[in-house]
């Protein structure tokens, strides 16, 4: 019969040794990791901060701001060198013939006056003369004309009421001769012819 085995111990001494190395190695691994942790934080935090560099360059972005403001200002668009020619261009006294003479004289503060002379019906309606004061601009190659006022007051009613106050025509042609409008709601045209300067 066979004496059952006995069952050998490690020594406590490799026991311990083994638990040390054991131990030895957590405590690396958690350095390591903290390491590794603040080693990442550092390179975030530089790699965002600003250098002086770019912050004097802001500085300067915003210093310079309405300079280059001002020389937009400068630097007109075709279309508002369009406008500036046409508002010169537009000051004077213009006629035409619609129904009856009409003279419009356009006065450089934004004010115009109309002197129509019926003919036909409208002159049996109107009378022989209507006189209109107008205020008027000129903006994005549009004239717009808007009626205030009127003599005699019955006949600018009729016509107020019939064609509304306010007329709104693109800036076909303006020169020293001519200036050529369009209605665009109408699809008309219509054509002032410049009255030359007495004297």
């Amino acid at each position: 019969m066979q004496e059952p085995h006995e069952k050998t111990e490690a020594p406590v001494e490799e026991i311990s040794s083994q638990e040390g190395l054991s131990l030895r190695r957590k405590t690396m691994l958690v350095i390591a990791i903290i390491c590794i942790v603040i080693l990442s934080v550092v390179i975030y935090q530089e790699c965002n901060q600003p250098n002086k560099t770019d912050v004097l360059d802001k500085r300067n972005a915003v210093n310079t701001v309405p300079v280059k403001q001002d020389i937009g200002k400068k630097n007109k668009t075709k279309e508002e060198q369009f406008d500036l020619e046409c508002r010169k261009k537009s000051v004077g006294t213009w006629e035409k013939e619609e129904s009856g003479k009409r003279t419009l004289t356009i006065k450089e503060n934004g004010t115009a006056t109309l002197i129509y002379l019926p003919s036909g019906v409208n002159r049996f309606l109107l009378g022989e003369k209507v006189i209109v004061k107008i205020k008027w601009i000129i903006q994005k190659g549009k004239v717009k004309f808007r009626s205030h006022s009127g003599l005699p007051e019955k006949s600018f009613n009729i016509i107020t009421a019939t064609h509304g106050r306010e007329k709104i025509r693109k800036i076909l042609e303006i020169s020293d001769k001519h200036f050529m409008l369009y209605d665009e709601k109408e699809k008309e045209k219509s054509k002032w012819t410049r009255v030359a300067q007495k004297g």
